[in-house]
């Protein structure tokens, strides 16, 4: 956040280092309301005539909903960073106010020729804010996933072999392919897991969604838990406008044959 920005050019001796004639301008604002800098090889009156070109602060930090990005407009980078998360792609209504946000509030304050905007996180959904600033056309994109193809880490100070295998156990097998591994489809094809489903608000559920229904006929797992009786298995789910199924319906029975049949097309006809 600018807080720590602000801390490095305060405090960093790096950044003293490099340059060392970039100091905080106390005087002119150093809140995270705003934060100014000053040049100490020139003249100070020289610094606030560049500076009076523009009005806003060397850097500020806001949040996706703050009401002071209206009228802001960075003459350097703006960095729209992790502007997604698990409640903006949750359901189809927050994801597109996020994308209003980011059309409608953010983008407006770019300045063309000369504001470089940039935006990094993590992707959360094939339709989520990244996959939407992608499909623009007006990036450059590209990621780095936390080990090449080689399966070599890329930060082996921070994330060396073990480290990696710690997170995969913490993070499971889909959150660490999206999180680590910045790959979406690196689950698709994946045994289903309980810990990866999560309850979604029924309220919310459009009539309109398209419906999906998956049939299970013979679950390897149950053979080995019920001596070779079998379930089968049918789920019914709508598909989220943004990515991910919501499971609305289903049974689980020792049914015969026909029975299977008979089921499955009631509850086609039903849905």
């Amino acid at each position: 956040n600018s807080s720590s920005v602000a801390d490095i050019i305060e405090n960093n001796n790096m950044w003293k280092l490099i340059f060392p004639h970039v100091v905080k301008d106390k005087a002119m604002g150093w809140s995270p309301a705003g934060f100014e800098v000053k040049r100490t090889d020139m003249e100070y009156t020289e610094w606030r005539r560049l500076c009076a070109k523009r009005k806003d602060p060397t850097f500020i930090g806001l949040g996706r909903t703050s009401r002071a990005i209206i009228g802001k407009h960075p003459d350097g980078m703006l960095l729209i960073d992790d502007i997604d998360d698990e409640n903006t792609t949750a359901s189809d209504r927050e994801r597109l106010k996020t994308q209003k946000v980011l059309t409608g509030t953010i983008f407006p304050t770019i300045t063309p020729g000369i504001t470089m905007p940039v935006m990094i996180g993590t992707p959360w959904t094939t339709k989520d804010t990244i996959a939407y600033v992608k499909s623009t056309g007006q990036f450059e994109h590209c990621k780095t996933p936390v080990y090449d193809e080689e399966g070599d880490p890329v930060w082996p100070e921070v994330y060396g072999h073990k480290e990696i295998n710690s997170q995969k156990q913490l993070a499971g097998e889909l959150e660490f392919a999206r999180m680590f591994l910045l790959d979406l489809k690196a689950t698709m094809g994946l045994t289903l897991k309980k810990e990866w489903l999560r309850e979604y608000p029924h309220n919310e559920i459009n009539s309109s969604w398209e419906v999906v229904m998956g049939i299970d006929y013979a679950s390897t797992e149950d053979k080995l838990l019920t001596k070779g009786r079998d379930y089968f298995c049918l789920a019914v789910g709508v598909l989220l406008p943004n990515g991910g199924c919501v499971l609305v319906d289903g049974i689980r029975k020792h049914v015969s044959q026909g029975e299977a049949v008979q089921y499955t097309q009631e509850w086609a006809a039903m849905y």
